[in-house]
């Protein structure tokens, strides 16, 4: 998979910036480099997801199934999180409270990817309130985890198409600086790969749910 060859112009870009850095600026230019690397930044989240998305469509994906300890795991994910929602002033919760030790078979690199981008969803569209990660059982054999935030909430129309690529419900003009679109789309196909059942509930004005199982 040409990965590299896709990536070696943005890597050499890079390298420019770090060399402009490394020379005496002017506080103007200072900024223009720091506007330029996170310019870049984004350029390698996004070229990253494109890469993601073409390797799941070719089935060049693997999966390596481990035991894990949901309990343990979530809060593992909700320690790394913790930061950037308190950075946007945002109350993280983590509710496990409701099952005891629990061990599930999966990849825990896809795993962490569900998570991350749902999450990083969550904190994206959400300016007040709180967001939450937790699990809870739906039977004795079937466990829930979830990702719930009080954000701007997703119209019912726009709920069918919210796993395409491309499809930003709250971006209308296209701001690359928000993304490609590809973070649920991706979640998808990872779910489909681990054999999960994801689903979304929302409404505008009080927030959405995304749940798997």
């Amino acid at each position: 998979f040409p990965s590299h060859d896709k990536a070696q112009p943005l890597h050499t870009l890079t390298l420019f910036c770090a060399a402009l850095e490394s020379h005496p600026l002017t506080p103007d230019t200072k900024a223009i480099v720091g506007h330029m690397n996170g310019a870049l930044d984004s350029l390698r989240h996004q070229l990253s997801a494109l890469l993601d998305i073409s390797k799941l469509d070719a089935g060049l994906v693997n999966t390596e199934l481990k035991t894990i300890e949901v309990r343990e795991y979530l809060h593992q994910i909700f320690t790394a999180f913790g930061p950037q929602a308190n950075q946007k002033h945002l109350a993280f919760l983590l509710e496990t409270d409701g099952i005891g030790p629990t061990f599930i078979t999966t990849d825990p690199r896809h795993l962490d990817r569900i998570l991350h981008n749902l999450i990083d969803n969550a904190i994206k569209y959400c300016q007040a309130g709180s967001i939450t990660l937790g699990a809870k059982p739906l039977s004795d054999s079937v466990l829930s985890i979830y990702v719930q935030d009080t954000g701007i909430g997703i119209p019912p129309a726009e709920i069918p198409h919210i796993f395409e690529e491309f499809y930003q419900v709250a971006n209308p003009e296209r701001d690359r600086q928000l993304g490609l679109g590809l973070g649920l789309a991706i979640v998808h196909r990872l779910a489909i790969l681990l054999d999960l059942r994801v689903e979304i509930q929302s409404a505008p004005g009080i927030g959405t749910t995304a749940s798997f199982q």
